[in-house]
């Protein structure tokens, strides 16, 4: 299966675990581990929902994480896509990011990491 990520969504799904009212249980470790991968590591962060798709669509819940965050260009790969969206529009454009979805802060995210 040949796999390409798209950035599709501009906003979180109903179970995205970067949502600020729903919990959403992780592993011990792995909040870290995806926060580092996808603000310093440069990778990307699929959505749930389309892992086993030809085409993986990135978490939209994720960039809107990031861009509140004021990190979403700390990652080459998302200044690349958001580069490429003047010729491609499955690329990511952060104006079309649903700023006002409830997404939480990073100290939320971080913070929730489980002892």
């Amino acid at each position: 299966m040949t796999e390409r990520m798209t950035f599709k969504l501009h906003g979180p799904c109903n179970e995205c675990p970067f949502r600020s009212d729903r919990p959403f249980y992780f592993r011990p470790g792995r909040r870290r581990s995806i926060y580092e991968s996808i603000v310093n590591g440069d990778e990307t962060f699929p959505c749930h929902k389309t892992l086993h798709d030809e085409e993986v669509i990135h978490c939209g819940g994720a960039l809107v994480f990031l861009q509140k965050a004021g990190k979403l260009f700390y990652n080459v790969l998302y200044r690349l896509a958001a580069k490429a969206a003047n010729s491609n529009p499955d690329m990511l454009r952060p104006a079309l990011l649903q700023m006002d979805a409830p997404i939480m802060t990073e100290a939320e995210f971080l913070e929730g990491e489980p002892e």
